[in-house]
């Protein structure tokens, strides 16, 4: 079992080029419907997730805002109602294409600091070399795929509206992959792929 500290401490946070501090490890809610992000958000936020990703195009942003709002007046139920400062909430928010030219011109508009990006990512999580890596460390191979990401220098952002899930999906920061672990784990055979949410022709704000 691995258990000794990582050489290299990778920080939990990212500096922007806005002075803002970004948590490297984000909770996205892809395909999450909005009815069901009142409570899903609520329960990463508990889980000390700090950073909520969603888009327009996902139709659940405006619940997921009203989440962090509601934790930093009202505070967490499953947490007594602790109160999370809005300053401790990373929230992001991307607009489509169509929509950012008209919405910049007409309001005080903040260009984005980070390029949603999709790295060379690793092998498909049904690999067998995958589950070797899995068994080698003692960790799931969700474990292994963020891990991967976060010795790449990427922010893996994590989905998952299982409660033991989420909290297993934070255990990747003191322990390391070993470097010829992390290169047999990159692929060039990879095609990114997304879910089509809006149909063609389609209203955006439905």
């Amino acid at each position: 079992m691995r258990t000794s500290h990582p050489r290299n401490v990778i920080p939990k946070t990212i500096t922007l080029p806005s002075g803002y501090e970004m948590p490297r490890l984000g909770y996205g809610v892809y395909q999450i419907p909005g009815e069901f992000c009142n409570t899903v958000v609520c329960e990463a936020l508990a889980r000390d997730y700090r950073h909520t990703d969603t888009t327009t195009a996902y139709r659940n942003d405006f619940t997921c805002a009203y989440v962090v709002d509601f934790v930093a007046t009202f505070g967490i139920p499953s947490k007594r109602n602790a109160i999370l400062p809005r300053s401790e909430i990373f929230f992001t928010n991307k607009l489509p294409p169509k929509l950012r030219g008209p919405i910049a011109r007409g309001t005080r508009f903040q260009p984005p600091a980070v390029t949603p990006e999709e790295p060379n990512p690793p092998i498909p999580q049904g690999s067998e070399y995958l589950y070797e890596l899995a068994r080698k460390y003692q960790k799931t191979p969700a474990q292994i795929l963020f891990r991967w990401s976060l010795q790449k220098g990427c922010v893996p952002i994590v989905k998952t509206v299982n409660r033991e899930r989420m909290e297993e999906n934070m255990g990747i920061w003191d322990w390391e992959l070993e470097d010829e672990d992390v290169l047999q784990l990159e692929t060039t055979e990879y095609k990114p792929h997304a879910g089509r949410l809006v149909e063609e022709g389609e209203s955006l704000w439905g």
